[in-house]
């Protein structure tokens, strides 16, 4: 806490008082020491406790320096300790939630519809990949790798794609490469994605993939093997059949990938593959059966060369999932976007139990679509994505995620988190803004700091 510069400085007797601040402060001289007053903190540090108490001065206006210096019994001090530091508290805990920014927009990016941000690095250089879907007249439209230049993202490559709703990067062989999730074209959703793979100075394409509605992409490895796994969302047929559609796994043959598993699911929107001990897991977010939204997502675990159906859990027109470890623990945190009724419900987080996710929170979105976790300072978060209502960073409090701060967003879809040079980053892609309007900026955020309590 700042200190005026017009100090009064009393002597005290029997006790060690000394004013410390960050570090520094008054020299102790041997069981003599120092209240430290401005007109407003005073400073308390008994002999046998380095620990700062700093209080207003206000708890302390009949409190002469001729009482302080008689304070002298252990009771005394403790008690006065104990006062100051509920002030302190409720004091450092009103500037933070007045002064703390935590993240604000430092740059704005042109998209169209924009499904997903994508960041990745090739030899200390920092890309920014946007999946554009739509502009509002075709679905025909270049998506774009941004390369930061030190002070903003630029442009670096544009790429023709179709319903683009989702961008991967991955390594293999030293080999940087990036997938792109093709959708739509207008009149059909059977499309080849494509994989590109980087030349030394730009990508080119080097495999098409048949989808159906590719909505994601997740690249792994097992065993030493390479794997692309993509949630297809739907396809040509009636409105009864044409979100019924496999999703698929592909396997790298040595020079391509290669069919290896398909698994039925209803409308899948993302999947997540995660490691918890020694064995490999993947879950699907399932969005719509062609009848209702309420429905469940599945857990996979890869066993004997495929994944095999684990546990199933509810969820409401599910549209992300993310995995993240907090100590030892593994959660599961759903985006939930839509019940039948409405966009304003739960989300969940769910708690790996040693056998089974059980429910650990629900937190209440609005249309959400995606979960982005990260660590700042050993401080957990989890970013929600809310397509229909501002965006909020939560951060966890040691047993649940309470709110941090409220982010003004348009039509979100997705949060990405990177880190530049120590510095943090978020960056929204802005989908649309009620069906209508395709062409926005999509935001970057950066990390201001903030008060931890």
């Amino acid at each position: 806490m700042p200190w005026g510069t017009e100090l009064l400085w009393v002597v005290a007797t029997c006790v060690c008082l000394v004013l410390v601040e960050g570090g520094g402060g008054a020299e102790r001289d041997d069981g003599r020491g120092f209240v430290g007053f401005d007109g407003r903190n005073i400073c308390i540090v008994p002999p046998t406790d380095g620990t700062v108490m700093v209080g207003e001065h206000d708890l302390l206006a009949t409190i002469s320096s001729q009482q302080v210096t008689m304070a002298t019994q252990a009771s005394q001090v403790s008690n006065l300790r104990a006062q100051l530091a509920t002030r302190r508290a409720l004091n450092t805990a009103v500037q933070c939630r007045a002064h703390a920014k935590g993240f604000d927009t430092t740059m704005k990016i042109a998209t169209s519809g924009a499904r997903t941000w994508t960041h990745f690095e090739i030899n200390g250089t920092h890309f920014l990949a946007v999946s554009n879907y739509y502009d509002g007249t075709s679905f025909d439209i270049d998506s774009e790798v941004l390369r930061w230049n030190g002070v903003q993202f630029v442009t670096a490559q544009l790429f023709r794609t179709r319903g683009a709703g989702d961008w991967t990067h991955f390594v293999m062989g030293g080999n940087h490469y990036l997938i792109v999730a093709n959708s739509a074209s207008g009149s059909t959703r059977t499309l080849n994605s494509e994989l590109f793979m980087w030349d030394g100075t730009q990508f080119k394409s080097v495999q098409k993939i048949t989808t159906k509605g590719a909505a994601d992409w997740e690249h792994f490895v097992i065993d030493g093997v390479h794997f692309l796994a993509v949630a297809n969302h739907i396809s040509e047929g009636t409105i009864s059949q044409r979100f019924l559609v496999d999703s698929e796994v592909f396997k790298w043959s040595g020079s391509a990938f290669v069919s290896h598993q398909k698994i039925p699911t209803k409308g899948a929107r993302d999947l997540e593959h995660f490691v918890m001990g020694d064995s490999h897991y993947l879950v699907i977010a399932n969005s719509f059966d062609g009848a209702s939204a309420n429905l469940n997502s599945e857990v996979f675990k890869w066993v004997e060369n495929a994944f095999q159906s684990v546990q199933l859990i509810a969820t409401h027109s599910a549209s992300g999932f993310t995995h993240f470890v907090l100590g030892d623990t593994h959660f599961l945190a759903v985006a939930n976007y839509y019940d039948g009724v409405k966009t304003h419900i739960d989300s969940q987080v769910f708690r790996w139990s040693g056998t089974q996710f059980v429910s650990h929170q629900y937190i209440t979105t609005d249309g959400a679509f995606d979960w982005q976790h990260f660590v700042i300072d050993e401080t957990h978060y989890l970013a929600v994505a809310n397509r229909n209502a501002n965006s909020v960073v939560f951060k966890w409090d040691g047993a649940v995620f309470t709110p941090f701060q409220t982010l003004t967003t348009v039509g979100a879809r997705d949060w990405e988190h990177f880190v530049i040079d120590n510095a943090h980053y978020l960056a929204a892609a802005y989908h649309s803004v009620s069906d209508t309007i395709f062409k926005l900026e999509s935001e970057v955020f950066a990390w201001n700091g903030a008060c931890f309590l």
